[in-house]
C-alpha cells in the first residue's frame, strides 16, 4: 500500500483552467499510476511485484475513484 499512498500524496487534487473549469489530473489515472510504479521499480533495478490487473484492483479497493481519477477519501473530491 505504500506505493499507492506515496504516489497520490504528491499529486494535485484539482487543476483549474483559465476559465475556472476543473480539469482532469492525468497523473491520477490508473494506467499512469501503474506506469509510475513500474518506472520506480525499473529505475531502482528491482522486480515489479504485481501485474497491472493486480495494481488496478488494489487501487479500486483502497481509494475512491471519480472521473477516472483516484483520491484519498479525505482529499475533498466530493465522494
Amino acid at each position: 500500500m505504500g506505493f499507492y499512498t506515496n504516489a497520490l500524496k504528491f499529486l494535485p487534487v484539482v487543476i483549474k483552467s483559465k476559465d475556472d473549469i476543473l480539469e482532469i489530473v492525468a497523473e491520477r489515472k490508473n494506467y499512469l499510476l501503474f506506469d509510475r510504479m513500474v518506472a520506480f521499480h525499473v529505475q531502482h533495478k528491482i522486480y515489479v511485484p504485481i501485474s497491472a490487473a493486480e495494481f488496478y484492483s488494489g487501487l479500486e479497493q483502497r481509494f475512491p475513484e471519480r472521473d477516472g481519477m483516484y483520491f484519498f477519501a479525505r482529499s475533498g473530491c466530493g465522494i
